[in-house]
């Protein structure tokens, strides 16, 4: 079974329980790992949208874990929401006609159905402070509500994710076999690398408390509503795990207080935004309520310069291997993105007192 955005896809489709007739299946989003699909079904003279997924196993090496991670997800959440009444929405699998979560074609690749929650925008960078403050509410209210998730605790779909000395350890090496000979394209990065090391350790997950979170909160990864703003749906759970609160909010301010996306070429634009960490640290609080302990709230500052150095790392060690990890869409994509992301944690670094000085004064 072939990818065909044709027969291929509306064949899978078929195979989720969605009735009626499906009128196209076309591609959606933007996503670094997983391939995502739009599916339109006519049912009964109604259209009906949902989104598919195809689960890049080679990153999520257990997908059959990872859905039992999002359906216990995804069930607690939607338990809380019926609780508190506060408008927000829950991804909403959708069963396979075999009354799986996910749905495994011939050629061993695994998919998933939610419903598309219509009226939301997902943005890669915010266009004001209330975009901020409203993706860093919702976050922090997502923490919040899982905060007390109950049971056996859930499986790290991708362990050490966010274990910089490891990404660290595994860059230096990337670098120092130089299997592809690329290191020469990238000295200066490489550098910046090896010099900033002192990153890899500056937090320590072991100093705060295990919560799960999502670990992947790009600012794209939740859904605003089109016409007030307002945070309405946190989406991407496969990497929900137990971790480190800080990573969350690390990962929130490193794409909604700087200046252009992550992937920018031209590094002069990338810079650090104050206001905008303002407005987040701000959401962030108010989102999370009283959950975050005084050791969490004073190491907000340092956690998005850590995230940022993490990523850069990680998009640098991808480059050296062949780019086999992130999609690309051409040959120096890696590369533009480990500049902007050195170029952000620079502009941060200038900026770290006057982040120190934001946070105090919110407690």
């Amino acid at each position: 079974m072939s990818l065909n955005i044709d027969s291929t896809l509306e064949d899978v489709a078929s195979h989720f329980s969605i009735g009626g007739e499906i009128v196209s299946c076309e591609k959606h989003g933007n996503g670094n790992v997983n391939d995502t699909f739009l599916v339109r079904c006519q049912k009964e003279g109604e259209q009906n949208l949902y989104t598919m997924q195809k689960i890049n196993h080679h990153v999520f090496k257990n997908p059959v874990v990872l859905m039992r991670n999002f359906e216990r997800v995804t069930s607690h959440l939607l338990q809380k929401s019926l609780e508190q009444n506060h408008g927000e929405e829950v991804l909403t699998l959708i069963p396979s006609i075999d009354g799986n979560s996910y749905f495994q074609d011939a050629e061993g690749n695994f998919w998933r159905m939610t419903k598309f929650i219509e009226g939301g925008r997902s943005y890669d960078v915010p266009e004001n402070e209330m975009h901020a403050f409203e993706a860093a509410k919702a976050f922090g209210r997502f923490q919040l509500n899982l905060n007390d998730l109950g049971g056996s605790t859930l499986v790290e779909t991708i362990p050490d994710f966010h274990n910089t000395r490891k990404r660290f350890d595994r860059f230096k090496e990337v670098y120092r076999q130089d299997s592809l000979n690329r290191v020469c394209e990238v000295e200066e990065l490489v550098e910046f690398a090896l010099s900033s090391e002192a990153l890899a350790d500056a937090i320590h997950p072991d100093d705060f408390p295990t919560r799960v979170v999502h670990n992947d909160t790009k600012l794209n990864n939740v859904l605003l509503d089109k016409t007030t703003g307002k945070g309405i749906c946190v989406v991407d759970l496969d990497t929900v795990m137990p971790g480190c609160a800080l990573h969350d909010f690390g990962d929130l301010v490193r794409t909604a207080a700087s200046s252009a996306q992550e992937d920018e070429p031209d590094e002069k634009k990338m810079r650090f935004l104050p206001n905008r960490f303002n407005a987040i640290v701000d959401g962030y609080i108010s989102g999370t309520g009283e959950m975050l302990n005084e050791d969490e709230i004073e190491a907000l500052p340092i956690a998005p310069i850590v995230i940022a150095y993490e990523l850069g790392i990680r998009f640098l060690t991808d480059y050296l291997e062949g780019d086999v990890y992130f999609k690309i869409k051409h040959h120096d994509h890696n590369k533009d993105r480990v500049r902007a992301q050195f170029a952000l944690v620079q502009s941060m670094q200038r900026s770290f007192e006057e982040m120190k000085r934001i946070v105090l004064s919110k407690k």
